[in-house]
């Protein structure tokens, strides 16, 4: 959302004193109305993704996919800014689902192209719509005219510009009036990580919802909102959440109500919000299964200490990494980068070695080839098969039919270990 650049270029909205050149001024309503409105953005899609067990990396895959036939997959990790093997993960889960598909290049039959299939392209065509819809009515509500100067660039076409500072004589723009019992909220909007904590935040009051979003997004959470209970119960039907921020005073079913009633069936953390501070509805809040209880106004910082104290203690113990993976009669150990076959050390080139560590670092996972390509930019996928093919005949028992490192075709490699 940060990244669309709407500009005007029939008015100029800077407030520069008359006799100044006029200067193209981002549509900062607009702008400010996607990102309260960056939940239903992306969460109309969420809901279905979800179903299909796709995410928003997904989601991001295909549009580009279907909007760029032919794509090259070195083109699309420099479109999504994302890890070689993150995408190669996100590929394997389309292409094995018959949504996206891979063809050799004309010219070159190592290269893969990415297209996208007829089911692919029906899907991005559904998400797209979806996007387009809430599109049109956040233009909508700015009213006439407002879809005139907006113009939305795609992303690997446009320039990114450096944001000059205002100038001194610039009126700064007035900020909004704070609403009661809500302190002020500066917290930059950031795009949360796919993986990033999912939080449910209902409220009836709009603007409270609206600043309590672009708070946790700026903390790196991914933000649902929801006006009612009843509407808080549809999300919670569709979507997984890590934490639930409820407010109490809500008409029709109160947050105590709504609190009762998912903990009855559902373990997920519960943060009370409410503007009421008697020490009785703290105890009712407990009582029914509220992990904690914040009373308006409070601090943003003592909002996002006790969220992440909250997802903090909700979180399973972590597991620590493994020092050794074991492969038939082979033990390779990781720190030392040392392959061992009982009480035999099997020599291992610097290569070899390395792409172990990565095969290993990742088991039963794809790994691109171009993520065991190490450093080396120009190194060929071939040179990689090469490499690989080596490293098999030092620990498969029948090089040609490999079962410790496997193929994925068109993507990479997988390192199979033993229980």
């Amino acid at each position: 959302m940060a990244d669309i650049n709407l500009t005007a270029s029939t008015r100029n909205r800077s407030g520069a004193a008359s006799g100044e050149a006029p200067t193209a001024e981002p549509y900062w309503d607009l702008i400010e109305l996607l990102f309260f409105a960056y939940r239903d953005f992306v969460g109309d899609p969420d809901q279905v993704l979800d179903k299909l067990g796709f995410g928003r990396a997904h989601h991001r895959v295909l549009h580009f996919v279907n909007r760029n036939p032919g794509m090259k997959v070195a083109e699309l990790l420099d479109v999504l800014k994302i890890t070689k093997q993150s995408l190669g993960r996100v590929l394997k889960q389309l292409i094995d689902e018959g949504y996206v598909v891979q063809k050799e290049g004309a010219d070159d039959r190592r290269q893969r192209l990415l297209y996208t299939s007829a089911a692919g392209a029906a899907l991005a065509q559904k998400l797209a719509a979806l996007q387009t819809s809430r599109i049109g009515a956040v233009l909508d509500e700015l009213g006439p005219g407002a879809r005139d100067g907006a113009a939305l660039p795609r992303r690997h076409d446009r320039c990114r510009r450096a944001r000059a500072r205002p100038a001194p004589d610039r009126p700064r723009r007035r900020r909004a009036a704070q609403r009661p019992g809500l302190a002020p909220m500066t917290a930059e909007i950031a795009n949360p990580a796919d993986d990033a904590p999912h939080v449910l935040v209902v409220d009836d009051d709009r603007r409270i919802r609206a600043l309590l979003s672009r708070f946790l997004m700026g903390e790196g959470y991914r933000v649902t909102t929801a006006q009612t209970a009843r509407e808080a119960r549809a999300k919670l039907d569709s979507l997984n959440f890590d934490l639930l921020i409820l407010d109490v005073m809500m008409p029709g079913e109160n947050g105590f109500d709504l609190a009762g009633a998912i903990r009855r069936g559902s373990s997920v953390p519960i943060l009370m919000l409410t503007a009421r501070d008697e020490k009785e509805s703290r105890i009712k809040g407990l009582e029914i299964g509220a992990d904690d209880y914040l009373a308006k106004p409070f601090e943003p910082r003592e909002l996002s200490l006790r969220v992440a104290s909250i997802l903090r203690r909700a979180r399973p113990p972590a597991t620590a990494p493994a020092e050794s993976v074991r492969f038939g009669a082979f033990v390779f150990h990781l720190a030392r980068g040392e392959l061992r076959r009982g009480d035999e050390t099997i020599r291992l080139t610097d290569r070899e070695r390395e792409m172990l560590r990565v095969l290993s670092a990742n088991v039963g996972e794809t790994v691109p080839r171009q993520a065991l390509a190490g450093n080396g930019e120009n190194v060929s996928e071939r040179t990689v098969d090469v490499q690989v093919n080596r490293l098999r005949r030092k620990i498969e028992r029948d090089p040609a039919n490999p079962i410790v490192v496997q193929t994925v075709r068109g993507l990479g490699y997988r390192l199979v270990a033993t229980l």
